[in-house]
């Protein structure tokens, strides 16, 4: 017995080291993942979730203006699109901005449509750009794909009125007459044969009254006036704030979507200081009434002064 014991335990220890090895060889013997286990968390998957957001933005006291290729939109941010522009975002479709305007916009899409109101909202498509809260932008969007909106409901101009005119009592008259032009005084001598004397009978024209009917342009019509932003106006042109241009109301102007057969037409309007001004018709104004004119700022400004906002005139065409 005591000469097998040595044998035994040099056997045991050669047993147990195998064992001790093999338990190296095999971690997986020391620790096997429970079923609740979730294999993603030790090899992740490179499969990423594509996230696309379209950028959108607010920009108040706005100034909109379009020329053939671009719309140039300057104001303050109401708000931020940093969040389309964070690291989780793959891609951004477009962009939605909304611009309220300090005065009525007048602006002409790519298929030359007119839209017109204080609150306009554009969609660009494949457009974008980072905008912070309360900065100053001054933003050049490609006019080609865009969709424009401006709803004329939030325009704050004051409604139509109905303007009356009272035509003034006429001086000493044989004759009156309404003309598209003034006809000097004239005097006729008449002699009578059986004296040596004659008589005179003076002629004088009284002050035309104003009309409505747009054919009977170059009377005199009392009305008021406004002041508008222009850009591309319904006659087709380009103009800006320093243009001595005026829109004309539905009655004069006709169909709103075609061109006018006054455009081009010049206007003098006498304001109330007495000074007056020559415009010339670019544009349509669609709440003006008969009487009521919607000016540049170049034109409005001689006559009186932006606080005022509206002024009594007199106007007729040349």
């Amino acid at each position: 017995m005591r000469v097998l014991l040595p044998f035994l335990l040099v056997a045991f220890a050669i047993a147990a080291n195998a064992a001790v090895i093999d338990y190296i060889r095999a971690p997986s013997r020391f620790w096997t993942p429970s079923e609740k286990y979730n294999v993603t968390t030790v090899s992740p998957s490179l499969d990423t979730t594509e996230v696309a957001v379209n950028c959108s933005s607010t920009i108040s006291q706005a100034t909109l203006t379009a020329n053939e290729t671009f719309i140039h939109l300057q104001g303050t941010s109401a708000d931020s699109n940093e969040a389309c522009f964070a690291a989780t975002v793959t891609s951004r479709p477009g962009s939605l901005i909304r611009a309220n305007t300090k005065r009525t916009t007048r602006i002409r899409d790519a298929d030359n449509l007119l839209h017109r109101g204080k609150v306009c909202d554009l969609t660009i498509p494949d457009w974008s750009q980072i905008i912070y809260k309360n900065r100053q932008v001054d933003l050049v969007i490609p006019l080609a794909n865009a969709t424009i909106h401006c709803d004329a409901s939030n325009d704050s101009k004051p409604a139509p009125t109905k303007t009356t005119t009272t035509p003034p009592k006429p001086t000493t008259t044989t004759t009156t007459r309404t003309t598209t032009t003034y006809r000097p005084t004239t005097t006729t001598t008449r002699y009578h044969p059986t004296t040596t004397t004659h008589r005179t009978t003076t002629t004088t024209s009284r002050k035309p009254t104003p009309t409505s009917d747009p054919d009977d342009g170059g009377d005199w019509v009392n009305g008021k006036v406004t002041f508008f932003t222009p850009n591309q106006g319904a006659c087709g042109d380009w103009n800006d704030d320093s243009d001595m241009i005026v829109a004309l109301g539905p009655a004069w102007y006709g169909n709103m979507n075609a061109v006018s057969k006054y455009c081009g037409s010049r206007v003098q309007v006498t304001g109330p200081r007495g000074n007056s001004i020559t415009v010339t018709v670019k544009d349509a104004c669609p709440p003006c009434d008969s009487g009521h004119l919607d000016l540049s700022p170049a034109a409005f400004e001689k006559l009186g002064d932006f606080d005022t906002g509206i002024l009594k005139v007199k106007w007729r065409f040349l």
